[in-house]
Protein backbone atom coordinates (compact mmCIF):
# COMPACT_ATOMS: atom_id res chain seq x y z
CA UNK A 1 0.00 0.00 0.00
CA UNK A 2 3.44 2.85 0.65
CA UNK A 3 4.71 1.70 -2.32
CA UNK A 4 1.12 2.16 -4.33
CA UNK A 5 0.51 5.86 -2.35
CA UNK A 6 4.44 6.72 -3.32
CA UNK A 7 4.16 5.84 -6.98
CA UNK A 8 0.92 8.07 -7.29
CA UNK A 9 2.35 10.60 -5.26
CA UNK A 10 5.95 10.63 -7.41
CA UNK A 11 3.78 10.80 -10.34
CA UNK A 12 2.25 13.22 -8.99
CA UNK A 13 4.66 15.92 -8.56
CA UNK A 14 6.49 14.62 -12.05
CA UNK A 15 3.06 16.18 -13.61
CA UNK A 16 3.17 19.54 -11.78
CA UNK A 17 6.99 19.76 -12.69
CA UNK A 18 6.04 19.14 -16.30
CA UNK A 19 3.17 21.42 -15.96
CA UNK A 20 5.47 24.25 -15.27
CA UNK A 21 7.88 23.99 -17.48
CA UNK A 22 5.35 23.74 -20.52
CA UNK A 23 3.79 26.87 -18.42
CA UNK A 24 7.87 28.47 -19.20
CA UNK A 25 7.81 27.78 -22.39
CA UNK A 26 4.41 29.17 -23.39
CA UNK A 27 5.59 32.53 -21.46
CA UNK A 28 9.02 32.58 -22.72
CA UNK A 29 7.26 31.82 -26.66
CA UNK A 30 4.59 34.83 -25.74
CA UNK A 31 7.20 37.30 -24.43
CA UNK A 32 9.21 37.08 -27.08
CA UNK A 33 6.03 38.02 -29.04
CA UNK A 34 5.62 40.96 -26.79
CA UNK A 35 2.20 40.17 -25.45
CA UNK A 36 2.56 39.15 -21.61
CA UNK A 37 3.15 42.56 -20.49
CA UNK A 38 0.53 44.84 -22.81
CA UNK A 39 -2.21 42.04 -22.20
CA UNK A 40 -1.79 42.49 -17.94
CA UNK A 41 -1.32 46.25 -17.99
CA UNK A 42 -4.67 46.14 -20.27
CA UNK A 43 -7.00 43.98 -17.81
CA UNK A 44 -5.41 44.31 -14.14
CA UNK A 45 -4.42 47.06 -12.18
CA UNK A 46 -1.34 48.79 -13.09
CA UNK A 47 0.45 48.07 -9.35
CA UNK A 48 -0.65 44.02 -9.86
CA UNK A 49 0.18 43.91 -13.89
CA UNK A 50 3.86 45.77 -12.66
CA UNK A 51 4.60 43.16 -10.26
CA UNK A 52 3.09 40.24 -11.27
CA UNK A 53 4.83 40.58 -14.84
CA UNK A 54 8.31 40.65 -12.35
CA UNK A 55 7.18 37.00 -10.73
CA UNK A 56 6.51 35.93 -14.19
CA UNK A 57 10.29 37.22 -15.47
CA UNK A 58 11.41 35.71 -12.33
CA UNK A 59 10.07 31.98 -13.22
CA UNK A 60 11.54 32.62 -16.78
CA UNK A 61 14.78 33.39 -15.74
CA UNK A 62 17.79 30.92 -17.45
CA UNK A 63 18.57 30.05 -13.39
CA UNK A 64 14.67 28.84 -12.62
CA UNK A 65 14.93 26.81 -15.58
CA UNK A 66 17.91 25.26 -14.94
CA UNK A 67 16.49 23.87 -11.89
CA UNK A 68 13.46 22.54 -13.78
CA UNK A 69 16.17 20.55 -16.05
CA UNK A 70 17.59 18.73 -12.87
CA UNK A 71 13.97 17.78 -11.83
CA UNK A 72 13.16 16.39 -15.16
CA UNK A 73 16.44 14.54 -15.23
CA UNK A 74 15.69 12.85 -11.99
CA UNK A 75 11.90 12.35 -12.52
CA UNK A 76 13.00 10.51 -15.86
CA UNK A 77 16.07 8.47 -14.24
CA UNK A 78 13.55 7.76 -11.19
CA UNK A 79 11.06 6.60 -13.43
CA UNK A 80 13.17 4.95 -16.05
CA UNK A 81 12.84 7.05 -18.81
CA UNK A 82 9.21 8.94 -20.38
CA UNK A 83 9.52 10.52 -23.98
CA UNK A 84 6.63 13.06 -22.86
CA UNK A 85 9.17 14.03 -20.20
CA UNK A 86 12.32 13.50 -22.47
CA UNK A 87 10.55 16.07 -24.83
CA UNK A 88 10.08 18.64 -22.53
CA UNK A 89 13.22 18.28 -21.27
CA UNK A 90 15.04 18.46 -24.12
CA UNK A 91 12.68 21.64 -25.14
CA UNK A 92 13.55 23.33 -21.63
CA UNK A 93 17.13 22.59 -22.26
CA UNK A 94 17.14 24.46 -25.62
CA UNK A 95 15.44 27.43 -24.37
CA UNK A 96 18.55 28.34 -22.29
CA UNK A 97 19.59 28.65 -25.96
CA UNK A 98 17.28 31.38 -27.59
CA UNK A 99 18.57 34.70 -26.84
CA UNK A 100 19.31 34.61 -23.13
CA UNK A 101 20.16 37.94 -22.45
CA UNK A 102 16.63 39.09 -23.39
CA UNK A 103 14.91 37.73 -19.98
CA UNK A 104 17.70 40.09 -18.38
CA UNK A 105 16.26 43.51 -19.83
CA UNK A 106 12.53 43.27 -19.81
CA UNK A 107 10.89 46.24 -19.77
CA UNK A 108 8.57 47.09 -16.87
CA UNK A 109 5.07 47.52 -17.45
CA UNK A 110 4.63 51.29 -17.07
CA UNK A 111 2.45 53.98 -17.72
CA UNK A 112 3.01 53.40 -21.43
CA UNK A 113 4.77 51.04 -23.28
CA UNK A 114 4.95 50.37 -27.69
CA UNK A 115 6.22 47.49 -29.07
CA UNK A 116 5.43 49.07 -32.25
CA UNK A 117 2.59 46.61 -33.84
CA UNK A 118 0.82 49.94 -35.08
CA UNK A 119 1.49 53.61 -34.47
CA UNK A 120 -1.76 54.74 -33.18
CA UNK A 121 -0.38 56.19 -30.08
CA UNK A 122 1.85 58.56 -32.02
CA UNK A 123 0.90 61.90 -34.43
CA UNK A 124 3.48 62.45 -36.92
CA UNK A 125 5.38 65.84 -37.18
CA UNK A 126 7.30 65.41 -40.30
CA UNK A 127 8.70 62.50 -42.79
CA UNK A 128 8.00 58.85 -43.42
CA UNK A 129 7.99 57.02 -39.81
CA UNK A 130 6.68 53.37 -40.80
CA UNK A 131 6.83 49.75 -38.90
CA UNK A 132 9.09 47.48 -39.98
CA UNK A 133 7.86 44.28 -39.61
CA UNK A 134 11.43 41.92 -40.56
CA UNK A 135 13.52 43.61 -37.99
CA UNK A 136 13.64 44.86 -34.24
CA UNK A 137 14.27 43.68 -30.89
CA UNK A 138 12.42 41.49 -31.59
CA UNK A 139 9.98 42.76 -34.82
CA UNK A 140 8.48 44.82 -35.36
CA UNK A 141 10.19 47.50 -34.72
CA UNK A 142 9.94 51.41 -35.88
CA UNK A 143 12.10 53.28 -38.88
CA UNK A 144 12.74 56.02 -38.86
CA UNK A 145 13.65 56.82 -42.56
CA UNK A 146 15.55 59.73 -43.31
CA UNK A 147 14.20 62.09 -45.87
CA UNK A 148 16.33 65.32 -45.98
CA UNK A 149 13.25 67.22 -46.58
CA UNK A 150 13.52 68.34 -43.04
CA UNK A 151 15.79 68.80 -40.54
CA UNK A 152 13.27 66.40 -37.83
CA UNK A 153 13.03 64.30 -41.16
CA UNK A 154 10.90 61.39 -39.46
CA UNK A 155 9.51 63.18 -36.42
CA UNK A 156 6.63 61.52 -34.22
CA UNK A 157 5.08 62.94 -30.79
CA UNK A 158 3.30 60.67 -28.26
CA UNK A 159 -0.63 61.75 -28.47
CA UNK A 160 -0.78 59.86 -24.73
CA UNK A 161 2.00 60.92 -22.73
CA UNK A 162 1.60 64.77 -21.41
CA UNK A 163 4.17 64.93 -17.91
CA UNK A 164 7.05 66.82 -16.69
CA UNK A 165 8.47 64.02 -14.75
CA UNK A 166 9.39 60.27 -15.15
CA UNK A 167 11.45 58.32 -17.19
CA UNK A 168 11.55 57.49 -21.01
CA UNK A 169 13.23 54.52 -22.09
CA UNK A 170 13.55 52.66 -25.74
CA UNK A 171 16.03 50.36 -27.78
CA UNK A 172 17.67 51.90 -30.84
CA UNK A 173 19.73 50.91 -33.48
CA UNK A 174 21.73 53.93 -35.79
CA UNK A 175 22.51 53.30 -39.63
CA UNK A 176 25.73 54.92 -40.41
CA UNK A 177 26.13 58.46 -39.64
CA UNK A 178 22.55 58.34 -38.23
CA UNK A 179 21.63 60.17 -35.08
CA UNK A 180 18.48 59.75 -32.69
CA UNK A 181 17.08 62.21 -30.75
CA UNK A 182 14.56 61.93 -27.80
CA UNK A 183 12.56 65.07 -27.44
CA UNK A 184 11.13 65.56 -23.50
CA UNK A 185 9.26 68.33 -21.73
CA UNK A 186 8.23 69.64 -25.07
CA UNK A 187 5.95 71.91 -26.41
CA UNK A 188 4.81 70.73 -29.85
CA UNK A 189 2.74 73.31 -30.90
CA UNK A 190 5.66 75.81 -30.68
CA UNK A 191 8.31 73.27 -31.32
CA UNK A 192 10.20 74.18 -27.55
CA UNK A 193 11.35 71.38 -26.45
CA UNK A 194 14.72 68.99 -24.50
CA UNK A 195 16.61 66.55 -26.96
CA UNK A 196 18.83 63.70 -25.57
CA UNK A 197 20.69 62.81 -28.62
CA UNK A 198 22.55 59.37 -29.74
CA UNK A 199 25.06 60.50 -32.46
CA UNK A 200 26.87 58.21 -34.65
CA UNK A 201 29.36 60.74 -36.21
CA UNK A 202 32.67 60.72 -35.27
CA UNK A 203 32.48 64.73 -35.20
CA UNK A 204 29.97 65.33 -33.00
CA UNK A 205 28.86 64.03 -29.63
CA UNK A 206 26.13 62.38 -27.77
CA UNK A 207 24.70 64.37 -24.96
CA UNK A 208 21.46 67.42 -24.52
CA UNK A 209 20.42 69.73 -26.97
CA UNK A 210 18.00 72.64 -26.55
CA UNK A 211 15.20 74.24 -29.04
CA UNK A 212 13.98 77.19 -27.40
CA UNK A 213 13.85 79.52 -30.14
CA UNK A 214 10.04 78.21 -31.18
CA UNK A 215 9.06 77.08 -34.76
CA UNK A 216 11.51 76.96 -37.33
CA UNK A 217 14.09 74.69 -38.96
CA UNK A 218 17.02 73.46 -37.25
CA UNK A 219 17.08 76.18 -34.20
CA UNK A 220 18.31 73.77 -31.94
CA UNK A 221 21.86 74.13 -30.27
CA UNK A 222 24.27 72.37 -27.98
CA UNK A 223 23.39 72.37 -24.38
CA UNK A 224 25.24 69.29 -22.11
CA UNK A 225 27.17 67.24 -24.17
CA UNK A 226 28.93 64.03 -23.28
CA UNK A 227 32.23 63.46 -25.67
CA UNK A 228 30.78 60.31 -26.42
CA UNK A 229 29.88 59.24 -29.84
CA UNK A 230 27.40 56.11 -30.04
CA UNK A 231 28.26 52.66 -32.13
CA UNK A 232 26.31 51.66 -35.37
CA UNK A 233 24.77 48.76 -36.84
CA UNK A 234 23.95 47.34 -32.81
CA UNK A 235 21.15 47.63 -30.29
CA UNK A 236 21.38 50.30 -27.45
CA UNK A 237 19.00 51.51 -24.80
CA UNK A 238 18.48 54.48 -24.10
CA UNK A 239 17.31 56.06 -21.01
CA UNK A 240 16.44 59.57 -20.03
CA UNK A 241 15.31 60.21 -16.35
CA UNK A 242 13.94 63.74 -15.75
CA UNK A 243 11.75 66.07 -13.16
CA UNK A 244 11.90 69.90 -12.19
CA UNK A 245 15.35 69.37 -10.42
CA UNK A 246 17.77 67.02 -12.82
CA UNK A 247 17.30 65.23 -16.28
CA UNK A 248 19.75 62.12 -16.74
CA UNK A 249 20.93 60.93 -19.89
CA UNK A 250 22.10 57.06 -20.13
CA UNK A 251 23.04 54.62 -22.80
CA UNK A 252 23.03 51.07 -22.05
CA UNK A 253 23.08 51.73 -18.46
CA UNK A 254 25.79 54.10 -18.40
CA UNK A 255 24.96 57.94 -17.01
CA UNK A 256 26.86 60.22 -20.34
CA UNK A 257 25.62 63.48 -19.09
CA UNK A 258 23.24 65.18 -16.69
CA UNK A 259 21.77 68.48 -15.85
CA UNK A 260 20.10 70.52 -13.15
CA UNK A 261 17.22 73.52 -13.20
CA UNK A 262 15.10 72.19 -16.72
CA UNK A 263 12.73 74.58 -17.72
CA UNK A 264 9.41 73.50 -18.75
CA UNK A 265 8.84 74.35 -21.93
CA UNK A 266 5.89 71.58 -22.08
CA UNK A 267 4.92 67.84 -20.95
CA UNK A 268 5.05 66.19 -24.60
CA UNK A 269 7.72 63.35 -25.37
CA UNK A 270 8.73 62.57 -28.73
CA UNK A 271 11.36 61.34 -31.08
CA UNK A 272 13.13 61.28 -34.41
CA UNK A 273 16.31 60.83 -36.41
CA UNK A 274 18.84 62.82 -38.50
CA UNK A 275 20.79 62.23 -41.30
CA UNK A 276 20.11 58.54 -41.44
CA UNK A 277 17.40 55.77 -40.68
CA UNK A 278 17.47 54.83 -37.29
CA UNK A 279 15.16 51.82 -35.61
CA UNK A 280 13.36 52.30 -32.50
CA UNK A 281 11.59 49.15 -30.47
CA UNK A 282 10.75 48.63 -27.12
CA UNK A 283 9.40 52.61 -25.86
CA UNK A 284 8.19 53.32 -22.57
CA UNK A 285 7.51 55.91 -20.06
CA UNK A 286 7.18 54.93 -16.48
CA UNK A 287 6.28 58.33 -14.15
CA UNK A 288 7.37 59.46 -10.74
CA UNK A 289 10.74 57.31 -10.39
CA UNK A 290 13.24 59.81 -10.04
Amino acid sequence: MNIKWEIIVNQFIAQIIAAIALFILSLIFLDNKKVVAPWLYKYFNKNFSRYFYKFLLAIMHPYFRLIIVVFLIIIINYQGGNWIYSLILVLVTLSLLIRPERYERFLPVSEFSDSFNDLDSWERKSGNPVKESDFGKPAPDLILKYTGSDPKNSCLINKQINEYNGVIECDFYLEPNAVFNIIFLGNKDNERWYMARFDSRISESDGFLIKDEGMGQQNWRFFQMSGTQTSIKEWHRARVVFNSEKVFMYKDGQLLVEFEKPDKFGNKMGIFNEVADVHVDNFSFTKNLL
